[in-house]
């Protein structure tokens, strides 16, 4: 991930090759969980040809990467919040749901409502 003075460009792991390149001025709110789990959620508009719906990433620091861009873009007028339970916006005015757990052992999956389920070893997440 690098934050340059208009946008946030994301990388294919073990390349240099660019995978997303996120203009600050498309980011509406930033939505993170309650735990420390390393989950962000950047929220971008769906409403525009080719639109991907919002962008699930995880960072070892995520107090570090908001308070980069906060500074980097110098906008003031984004939002943030914090949630066990997240919609997101998929392409084609589709949600998904994602919900964080903590438990054993780490794990991804979907449940019985479709939702996808983040599954964090107890003791990895502190509440705020």
């Amino acid at each position: 991930m690098e934050f340059n003075s208009q946008s946030i460009a994301l990388y294919e792991p073990g390349t240099l090759k660019i995978k997303e390149n996120v203009q600050y001025s498309e980011i509406s709110a930033f939505t993170i969980t309650v735990g420390y789990d390393g989950f962000i959620i950047l929220r971008l508009p769906t409403d525009t040809p080719g639109a991907k719906g919002d962008l699930i990433l995880e960072v070892n620091h995520v107090i570090e990467v908001i308070t980069k861009y906060v500074r980097i873009s110098k906008l003031t007028n984004i939002s943030f919040e914090t949630t066990e339970r997240v919609t997101h916006n998929l392409p084609k005015g589709k949600q998904g749901t994602l919900v964080f757990l903590e438990g054993e052992p780490s794990a991804v999956r979907k449940n019985k409502q479709g939702e996808l389920e983040i599954v964090v070893p107890n003791g990895d997440v502190t509440r705020l």
